[in-house]
């Protein structure tokens, strides 16, 4: 029962990202929020900064986009790797650091996002459950095991993977930002249905997680 429920993958109140009352589709008043001005693209990469987060090629990456925001709710080691790219950018591409991972600095990230970034190694994280609830499409690097996010939407392509023989990030990134553009956001339908079904899964969870706790 757990393995179906994916116990480590759709515990979306680890990932700090309470779905209840948050709008479909809402990143106005992120944006707005965080002082971007309207009509600007915006990545968000939300988790841990630390060596295996690879800031260092995503800093180069980021170079390359003119006219987007690098948006990060993030804490650890690595963080003087962000303040150095926070100060080698331009004005109309900043990289903002939004705070160290609060509830608050993960959900205003992820709503002000068109596209979200997975920087992490292997299986796909809590975090890309939780973006996946909220309709965003997702940049993983390195990409591993990305079916399970990407058969949540079937009918959409949300899952870009990139990496360093096949894929250059920067590349994926305008991809995913392309794709956003021209396809717009994800349609409400299909997100609340991502919901349902994740919120579900969770109950499942926590129900197997008591059986055992009783056994």
């Amino acid at each position: 029962l757990a393995r179906l429920a994916g116990v480590e993958e759709m515990e979306l109140l680890a990932a700090g990202l309470d779905l209840t009352n948050l709008p479909l589709g809402e990143r106005g008043q992120a944006r707005a929020a965080l002082g971007l001005p309207e009509g600007m693209k915006v990545l968000g990469l939300v988790g841990p900064l630390d060596p295996a987060t690879h800031l260092e090629t995503l800093s180069l990456a980021h170079r390359h986009l003119a006219g987007v925001a690098l948006l990060v709710a993030g804490d650890g080691p690595a963080e003087g790797t962000l303040f150095a790219m926070a100060n080698a950018t331009r004005p109309s591409s900043p990289v903002i650091h939004v705070g160290p991972l609060t509830p608050a600095t993960r959900v205003i990230t992820a709503c002000a996002a068109d596209v979200a970034l997975t920087l992490t190694e292997g299986r796909l994280s809590e975090e890309s459950w939780a973006l996946a609830a909220l309709g965003r499409r997702q940049v993983v690097f390195p990409a591993e095991g990305t079916d399970g996010v990407a058969a949540l939407y079937p009918e959409h392509r949300t899952v870009f993977e990139a990496s360093p023989e096949q894929a250059p990030l920067q590349f994926v990134l305008q991809a995913a930002l392309q794709e956003e553009a021209t396809q717009g956001a994800l349609p409400d339908a299909a997100v609340a249905s991502v919901r349902r079904r994740l919120d579900a899964a969770t109950r499942w969870a926590r129900l197997a997680e008591r059986v055992v706790e009783c056994a």
